[in-house]
C-alpha cells in the first residue's frame, strides 16, 4: 500500500511550525462547529485537515490526500468546460509528493 506524504524541513523556524499546528487545530474546531449546524451537515461541508507526523524537531511528514480538491482545481475545471478561451490564462500549478 502506498501512503502519499510530503516531507517538510522546517530548519530553524520552530515558531512557524507551532503556528501551523495551531492553525490546523483551529480548522479542526471549525469542523466540529460545521457538524453541529444543520445546513452544513446536510451538505457535508468540512475543512480538509492533513495529518502531520513529526519525525524530528526540524522535519515533518504531512499527509498529501488525493481525494481533496482545491479551489484552483475547481476554477480550472470551470474555465475548461465553460470558457475554452480562458484556458491560456490559467496559472500552472506544479505539486510534488513523495510516497513513503
Amino acid at each position: 500500500k502506498v501512503y502519499p506524504y510530503l516531507m517538510v524541513n522546517t530548519s530553524s523556524h520552530v515558531k512557524l511550525a507551532r503556528s501551523e499546528e495551531r492553525f490546523l487545530q483551529l480548522l479542526r474546531m471549525f469542523n466540529k462547529s460545521l457538524v453541529q449546524r444543520k445546513e452544513s451537515c446536510r451538505r457535508n461541508l468540512q475543512w480538509s485537515v492533513p495529518k502531520v507526523v513529526a519525525t524530528a524537531p526540524t522535519c515533518r511528514l504531512i499527509e498529501d490526500s488525493t481525494s481533496n480538491i482545491s479551489v484552483l482545481e475547481i476554477y480550472r475545471w470551470y474555465c475548461k468546460n465553460r470558457h475554452p478561451r480562458w484556458r491560456s490564462t490559467l496559472p500552472s500549478l506544479t505539486t510534488t509528493s513523495n510516497s513513503v
